[in-house]
């Protein structure tokens, strides 16, 4: 999350990076960078000059939604297990805890 106007997404690491110029159609500085993205893509993973495609994953939230109401009415099972977000609340609050006292936590 930042304040200026920048990719979407952007995940970094010492052997490449995970960049998402634009999310579902919002206008964005950054969009001349897809201008050569494969359809059924989203987002880059690059390394130095190199860039990759990267296939879109299935789903997404408007799947999530119509997921979530098929389980309410009972015609489908729950479409995200409840262990999955504890567990995601668990690393959040490990990460919370590490930058403030700068220290790595076990999770």
């Amino acid at each position: 999350l930042v304040g200026a106007p920048g990719p979407r997404t952007r995940v970094l690491g010492d052997g490449g990076a995970y960049v998402v110029n634009s999310f579902e159609g919002d206008a964005s500085p950054f969009d001349v960078l897809d201008d050569d993205q494969p359809d059924g893509t989203h987002g880059w993973l690059t390394r130095g000059r190199e860039r990759t495609a990267v296939p879109q994953p299935r789903g997404g939230h408007e799947d999530f939604y119509s997921a979530v109401a098929e389980w309410l009415a009972g015609e489908a099972d729950v479409p995200v297990d409840p262990a999955d977000a504890v567990r995601t609340a668990e690393v959040l609050d490990a990460a919370r805890i590490s930058a403030k006292e700068g220290r790595l936590v076990d999770v």
